[in-house]
């Protein structure tokens, strides 16, 4: 009996993990950065500035610099280089242009990313180095906060998403992706069976765990990664 149990309970437990993993996903990005909004830089020395953002510059689509206006009105002006984490308030106005552009559905979006987008706090870029042959520093916004410990992925802004008539499905086709903190390299659905490998190869339990790699659970296999693998 007390056998019978224990594998019951080892089942509860594997079962319940296999939801949470399944429930993971990336939060629903930020087209553009949003502007007078309540804001907090972390920079490289730890310094810790609270303000509101008064600009940002994109080159090509990545943030490169910012002017940040702190509670004491003096404006601090910071390239990429110079910032760890930064963490912006969305407005209401912002969470609405998420929800409009949430690929969850076309034409009807559930109620678990509808509360994901109204309960969301921060919006987080955090330094790294864009994915080319030279270093150049880039603020990505971290679509996986919480399971983040070892890979993170950001907004690949070049990122193409698959579309009928004007309405985007399918989520983006590629993201910008760090792991153990160095360079970052481009994920893309195309070629993600080869990257899934490198990304993930070094941890023989999820490789048992996961005898195919699909695109479209990019997101879980990251999560699990995140929980199962040192």
């Amino acid at each position: 009996m007390k056998r019978l149990v224990t594998i019951l309970t080892s089942c509860i437990i594997t079962c319940l993990f296999a939801l949470s993993v399944k429930a993971q996903g990336f939060i629903t990005p930020l087209k553009t950065v949003q502007l007078n909004t309540e804001t907090i830089v972390v920079k490289s020395d730890g310094k810790v500035i609270k303000g509101k953002l008064k600009t940002a510059t994109c080159v090509m689509g990545y943030l490169k610099r910012i002017s940040i206006k702190d509670n004491a009105g003096v404006k601090h002006k910071l390239k990429a280089s110079q910032i760890k984490t930064l963490k912006v308030k969305p407005s209401k106005m912002a969470k609405m242009e998420m929800l409009a552009s949430s690929t969850e559905n076309t034409s009807k979006i559930s109620k678990k990313r509808y509360a994901e987008v109204i309960n969301r706090k921060w919006l987080i870029y955090e330094r790294t180095l864009k994915a080319r042959k030279k270093d150049v520093d880039v603020l990505g916004q971290l679509l996986n906060p919480g399971f983040d410990k070892k890979i993170k992925v950001y907004v690949d802004p070049n990122a193409r998403t698959s579309s009928i008539g004007g309405f985007k499905f399918g989520g983006p086709k590629s993201y910008m992706v760090v792991k153990n903190g160095k360079k970052a390299i481009i994920v893309k659905k195309k070629n993600y069976k080869k990257i899934a490998k490198e990304l993930f190869g070094d941890c023989q339990k999820m490789m048992k765990a996961y005898k195919e790699f699909n695109y479209k659970q990019f997101a879980e296999h990251v999560f699990y990664y995140d929980q199962n693998c040192r």
